[in-house]
């Protein structure tokens, strides 16, 4: 899906969620598993990662890892 295909969805989705259009039919009938973005810029984090884990891929993928500590 392409990010103006997943806004559209998102702000479809919100929309009804705000004027109370949006049921629990509503909201599976909205759900697809695994409805990533195209080209790769989202990833699947799975039920089997431990919390360590899933802090150390995001700060891997986002470029923080590598950085100082903030000091308090």
């Amino acid at each position: 899906m392409t990010i103006c295909g997943a806004q559209a969805r998102i702000t479809s989705f919100l929309g009804a969620r705000l004027t109370g259009r949006q049921g629990q039919r509503g909201q599976r009938d909205w759900y697809r598993e695994l409805d990533l973005l195209s080209g790769g810029i989202e990833k699947v984090i799975g039920a089997d990662s431990t919390l360590s884990e899933t802090v150390d891929r995001v700060m891997l993928d986002t470029g923080l890892a590598g950085l100082p500590a903030l000091e308090h």
